[in-house]
């Protein structure tokens, strides 16, 4: 993972997750107010979900379906794994299965979601369905604070690659090919991983024809 940011960025970065904890847990203990007594104002997946929607807002995984889509779904997927099984070891584990595969499956994959899963499984919720709607509420105003805050500090969320592209030959094909040769999921969009590499090549082209030449 690329750490190589200016303190300006971590600060921005750091300003911006604690503005969206604070905006959605004064949001929260406003709704859990009409809802039900006893309810949580925010739940602990959040801080993770703040981490990705403010620090690495270009990724796939902090677009707002799958802030919004991974957190409900993981905890809809808990909800109902505690329901019919019960509290127990095997329950939490195949919450957490559950919720990777419904991510997956819902182009909804948020790493915070399997912890809002387990989250479900963990704590005897005496109100399912009021903490389901906190957990979307929660997840909503986060990624309401996210928009709001990354564009005016100059980033653009939700995600959108610059796809100019610096020539006509494009690495699209060739790139789909390594990525399904090795089977994994890169915290990283297509486009953009296709944009860094035509830079990366017209920088090196750039340097080696001004490099200057030796005299034999």
């Amino acid at each position: 993972m690329n750490l190589i940011v200016s303190w300006q960025e971590r600060l921005r970065s750091a300003v911006g997750a604690g503005l969206g904890i604070g905006v959605t847990g004064l949001s929260g203990w406003w709704l859990s107010g009409q809802l039900a007594e006893g309810l949580p104002w925010l739940i602990a997946p959040m801080g993770a979900s703040a981490l990705l929607v403010f620090t690495i807002s270009a990724s796939p995984l902090a677009q707002p379906w799958a802030v919004v889509g991974g957190n409900t779904l993981s905890a809809l997927v808990g909800l109902v794994c505690v329901a019919v099984l019960g509290v127990s070891l095997w329950t939490m584990a195949l919450a957490v299965a559950l919720a990777i595969w419904v991510m997956f499956a819902t182009r909804s994959l948020h790493p915070p979601g399997a912890a809002t899963a387990l989250l479900m499984v963990l704590s005897p919720w005496t109100h399912p369905m009021e903490v389901l709607a906190l957990v979307f509420f929660n997840a909503l105003v986060l990624v309401w604070v996210g928009w709001a805050y990354n564009n005016l500090t100059g980033k653009s969320y939700p995600h959108h690659a610059h796809v100019e592209l610096l020539s006509e030959h494009t690495l699209r094909h060739e790139l789909e090919l390594v990525l399904k040769k090795h089977n994994e999921v890169l915290d990283i969009s297509l486009d953009d991983l296709e944009v860094l590499i035509e830079e990366a090549v017209a920088l090196k082209s750039a340097s080696t024809t001004t490099a200057p030449t030796e005299n034999v």
